[in-house]
């Protein structure tokens, strides 16, 4: 059996998921797209730092950089409006809000939306 069918669940979703995001880079220009991923990405990992430093509950890096992805995959950076004088503050402020989503707002343990979407919703 080929090693990566061995990866538990979590690990296998983080794989598709880069392996998408690395296709989606083949129609775009690196200059354009690196930023926005870099942004998502970095802000997504300190959040979740700020957040597990502050907090009871621990998350895997994992699952933040998941919810990273799917908001940088989901987000276009072609249109993002200019706020605070850089086209990066939107995907920034929607990535860190995803991970306090995602450590703040549950129902009896769970959660309720997913904090991707519900960030990028809001």
């Amino acid at each position: 059996m080929p090693k990566f069918l061995k990866l538990k669940p979590i690990q296998k979703t983080l794989l598709v998921l880069v392996l998408i995001s690395l296709g989606s880079l083949i129609n775009a220009p690196l200059y354009e797209v690196a930023p926005h991923f870099l942004t998502v990405i970095i802000t997504a990992l300190l959040a979740h730092l700020f957040f597990s430093k502050n907090s009871k509950k621990k998350k895997s890096y994992e699952n933040t950089i998941i919810t990273a992805l799917i908001i940088s995959l989901t987000l276009s950076y072609q249109f993002t409006p200019l706020i605070l004088g850089s086209h990066l503050a939107i995907p920034a402020i929607i990535s860190a809000l995803a991970i306090a989503i995602k450590f703040c707002l549950k129902i009896k343990g769970q959660q309720i939306f997913n904090p991707a979407v519900l960030a990028l919703f809001m």
